[in-house]
């Protein structure tokens, strides 16, 4: 008769060979490949296009954010979309994403604004309270604006990894804010 040590230390054995064999598939390796070997199971395009100026504002509480800062450009590979960031060297970051119709009917396009302070780095993570109309968004640029109700400032660093649900800011009230967006 096995008993249950036996049967646990075979559990443990089973599962973790299966897990190496199981996470070189999830990274793209065929079991047993050498990791240093080159080899790239899912080629990465290059940005089809680069965009290189731009800026963007964001209206809030009666201010105005000018955001003149195309952070480390902004990209359109093909498969993948368009993704542009801007920034004003106080903190403020807005990003574009846009999603390429891949069979659903329309293309998706959302705003994520960000703002990094006092060692607190806090983010909009709904991004359905905005509704964003683009202009463009191809080869030539991106262009659009985006008015937005009820946002909540929530702490990134609360999610686990980013994948998560942030928590919201405790005793921060909600606000609304308007946007433009350009980029070349």
């Amino acid at each position: 008769m096995i008993g249950v040590p036996h049967v646990l230390g075979m559990f443990a054995i089973t599962t973790g060979l299966t897990g190496c064999a199981l996470l070189d598939l999830l990274l793209g390796l065929p079991p047993g490949l050498d990791p240093d070997a080159t080899f790239q199971p899912f080629p990465i395009s290059s940005a089809g296009t680069t965009f290189t100026t731009g800026s963007a504002t964001i209206e809030l509480a009666g201010e105005t954010l000018v955001l003149d800062d195309l952070t480390g450009g902004g990209s359109m590979p093909e498969e993948i979309g368009i993704q542009a960031k801007w920034s004003n060297g106080d903190g403020w970051y807005l990003t574009f994403y846009s999603y390429p119709d891949i069979g659903f009917g329309s293309e998706s396009a959302y705003l994520s604004i960000d703002r990094i302070f006092d060692g607190q780095h806090w983010t909009i993570h709904d991004p359905s309270r905005c509704v964003t109309t683009t202009e463009r968004a191809d080869a030539t640029g991106i262009a659009g604006n985006a008015t937005c109700r009820g946002l909540r400032w929530s702490d990134y660093f609360s999610s686990s990894s980013g994948m998560g649900i942030p928590q919201e800011i405790e005793g921060e009230p909600p606000f609304d804010a308007e946007i433009t967006f350009e980029a070349h």
